[in-house]
């Protein structure tokens, strides 16, 4: 039912959310990509860039 009422998996609705949060972030320009990888849930810096880059096809620095 869920990926019937929004068009994605849970994960990818998850994933999509913590990105957009981390967008806000960026445009913030307050923290580090560190700090806000860790603030949206990712375990590691390494990680949130290569799903950033993934999904967005940009990296998070840029």
């Amino acid at each position: 039912m869920f990926v019937a009422s929004v068009c994605m998996s849970p994960k990818r609705a998850l994933l999509e959310r913590r990105l957009l949060r981390a967008e806000q972030l960026m445009m913030n320009g307050k923290w580090t990509i560190k700090q806000i990888s860790y603030g949206v849930g990712f375990r590691d810096e390494q990680h949130f860039s290569k799903m950033y880059k993934r999904i967005r096809g940009i990296t998070a620095s840029d």
